[in-house]
Order: C-alpha cells, then structure tokens, then sequence
C-alpha cells in the first residue's frame, strides 16, 4: 500500500471514530461534542424511514404469547 492510502484509511477511521463516539470523550469541548452528535443525527437522517428494521420474530413472539393467554382444556388427564 502506499503511503497516501495509509494515509487516507487513518484520517476515514478517524472521521468515523469521531461521528460515532465523540460525545462521549469528556476532554473534548462541548461544541466539538455537539458536532459529533449532529453529523451522526445528520446521517442516521439520509436513512429513508421505509428502511427501519424489521423485527423477524414479531410472528413467533405474537405466537408465545397467544399460547401463554390461552387456558389448558384437558389439563387432568
């Protein structure tokens, strides 16, 4: 690899550790902490809203628990 691409996956690894986790970093000042926070609002935001994820056991978890509402007929025997 070249130096210029050493160079340019340390500075995308940078940009992405910052808009994922600056805030968090308590040395950094609250302005620069807000703009993590925005820039990953920002691009959580180009996301479309048809795009949410989707849970797959809703039908299981909908099943467990008709089965947990529902009363035994022959439980005596």
């Amino acid at each position: 690899m070249t130096p210029k691409k050493i160079l340019g996956l340390i500075v995308f690894a940078l940009i992405v550790t910052f808009i994922t986790s600056a805030d968090g970093f308590t040395f950094l000042p609250d302005p620069v902490r807000g703009a993590s926070k925005t820039s990953r609002e920002f691009l959580i935001g180009l996301v479309p809203d048809w795009l949410t994820p989707h849970n797959f056991n809703e039908e299981r978890e909908r099943d467990v628990e008709q089965l947990q509402n529902t009363t035994p007929e022959n439980s005596g025997n």
